[in-house]
């Protein structure tokens, strides 16, 4: 039967029977590159030693931003009331017709269209 030591904080920790390393790579205190050493004086990363099997190393995976949110945040323009133009939210004048971008006449995600009366003949 093989026993194992390992260090923890320069402290050499041990014998342990292989089962008993197990449960340590199982419960995260030994990882790949934590060095164990036999009782014969060998010494090992643990990664490389047969039958520990440690758990898959994960990536980390950025969050995917749902439709919605990406449209809520392209959508921080304002809509011209003078001609409909889209506008950077921080506009002062519209780039098209040169209408101010008072507040109260422009509004946020809301396009404004306008309206154009003709006579029909």
């Amino acid at each position: 039967m093989d026993w194992y030591y390992y260090s923890d904080n320069g402290e050499k920790i041990g014998p342990f029977k292989v089962k008993e390393i197990r449960d340590h790579v199982k419960n995260g205190i030994i990882q790949k590159n934590t060095i164990l050493e036999n009782a014969n004086g060998r010494s090992a990363a643990a990664g490389t030693i047969k039958g520990l099997d440690f758990p898959p190393e994960t990536i980390p995976v950025p969050p995917i931003e749902s439709e919605h949110n990406q449209k809520s945040q392209q959508s921080s323009n304002i809509f011209c009331r003078q001609c409909g133009s889209e506008l950077p939210s921080n506009s002062k004048f519209c780039s098209s017709c040169g209408k101010s971008t008072d507040e109260k006449l422009y509004s946020n995600n809301t396009p404004y269209i306008p309206i154009t009366t003709r006579r029909l003949h």
